[in-house]
């Protein structure tokens, strides 16, 4: 008899040692778990920091995402129509939440400033002294920061340029914070012209340093 007790003794402890393999992952809990993980990443670009981290990854920097897939039509501001068409781009949904995050004053539009103002007032003061010092923007590039018609910048000779400009920032290491935030993408050793402004006139860049007559 003792040793049926015994047998009948493994037949209460079987549900459990089956209980413990659904738990492992249960259909079911594999389903619920995709669900939260779904609405999760819902709920994390609901915040502006999240949706900013998600510019960064897919452009680079928030310089760059503002323009190539914000500010598309390159007039400095960013309508609360625009925001809804770039976010349903990126598969972003929560518009409403993002665009009262970042229109604090109501405005109905937003600048770069909004979305960076670091990168949005150093660069500002870049885009000044080019304007004001040279009669365009692309001959004050070529001049200052390509004087050799290599058709990109490195750090040093961004820094040597920004020098020459009289380019001041925040101070000490302004002109290196600045390259680091303009760079399309996260580590590219140098910047282009079209990094920072929209090129009408492709053919500017053409043989010879000069931009003569090609």
């Amino acid at each position: 008899s003792n040793s049926n007790s015994g047998g009948g003794g493994g037949g209460p402890t079987s549900p459990v040692a089956l209980k413990v393999e659904p738990d492992v992952i249960s259909p079911r809990q594999f389903a619920e778990n995709i669900t939260t993980a779904h609405h999760e990443k819902d709920i994390i670009i609901r915040s502006v920091d999240r949706f900013k981290q998600m510019l960064v990854v897919k452009y680079g920097s928030l310089f760059s995402a503002w323009r190539k897939a914000l500010d598309v039509d390159q007039n400095g501001v960013l309508t609360q129509a625009d925001f809804a068409k770039a976010c349903q781009f990126l598969g972003v949904k929560a518009v409403q939440s993002l665009w009262s995050q970042m229109d604090v004053q109501m405005a109905g539009q937003i600048s770069l400033k909004e979305l960076d103002s670091e990168v949005a007032q150093l660069f500002a003061e870049l885009d000044k002294l080019l304007v004001e010092k040279f009669p365009s923007r692309v001959e004050g590039w070529k001049r200052t920061f390509d004087p050799e018609n290599k058709l990109r910048c490195d750090l040093p000779d961004f820094k040597s340029g920004c020098t020459k400009l009289g380019f001041h920032g925040q101070g000490k290491g302004s002109a290196e914070r600045l390259f680091k935030l303009l760079r399309p993408e996260a580590g590219r050793p140098y910047l282009a012209y079209e990094d920072l402004w929209v090129n009408k006139d492709p053919n500017c860049f053409g043989h010879g340093s000069s931009g003569g007559h090609s």
